[in-house]
């Protein structure tokens, strides 16, 4: 228990120093990288352009803004995703394409909570959410990616937030932890999911970890 709770400060206390760094430094990092993208898109096709496409959306989720123009400019290109997967059978990028769908939703869900001319059908679209990501996990299962199926995990905790439901939440969480800690070999010359690559000597998992245990 001393071990874990040692962990849990020290992958907190990275989060919040990446999150200073990230304001000060990285923003403009990730805007370029988001500029860049959407110039190469274009001119990609099959499943290349899907991998583009979600680490499109990767970026502003890395920025988490937190508003509405966030929901704006990520939202067309994780429906683009999900459309080209599925035209092309393309399973793993349609996986990442649900989670990025639920993300967005998700947000927009946080967002109007509050707001009653939205609240109305509020846990029907959580529980659509729910549906979505429990396809992504069935993809992770059949392909064996664990990074996928822990940020399943990791979205339905959110889920279960906006639900008032902290057990659920906490279980989730220490699954998603559990699987994205287990996948220890990214595969190269690939798609690998929120890799915030601004960072050399990195494996791509480390500040996805230190965020999880801050909200654990």
């Amino acid at each position: 228990m001393r071990k874990y709770w040692f962990c849990t400060l020290i992958s907190v206390f990275f989060s919040l120093l990446s999150h200073s760094q990230f304001t000060k430094e990285s923003e403009a990092f990730l805007n370029a990288k988001i500029d860049s993208l959407k110039k190469v898109v274009p001119g990609l096709n099959g499943k290349a352009k899907v991998d583009c496409l979600n680490t499109i959306v990767d970026q502003y989720q890395i920025m988490d803004e937190d508003n509405q123009m966030q929901i704006d400019s990520a939202g067309p290109y994780a429906r683009q995703a999900y459309n080209n997967a599925i035209k092309i059978g393309y399973k793993r990028g349609l996986g990442y394409a649900y989670l990025k769908l639920s993300y967005i939703n998700i947000l927009w869900g946080q967002i109007h909570i509050d707001d009653a001319k939205y609240s109305v059908n509020f846990t029907d679209s959580l529980n659509s959410i729910e549906q979505q990501l429990n396809k992504g996990i069935k993809i992770s299962t059949e392909i064996n990616d664990l990074t996928m199926m822990g940020s399943a995990y990791a979205l339905l905790g959110w889920v279960e937030r906006l639900k008032g439901n902290k057990g659920q939440q906490i279980t989730h969480l220490k699954k998603a932890i559990s699987y994205i800690e287990r996948q220890a070999i990214q595969p190269k010359n690939d798609y690998n999911e929120m890799n915030y690559s601004n960072c050399s000597e990195c494996s791509g998992q480390e500040f996805r970890l230190a965020e999880l245990y801050s909200w654990l």
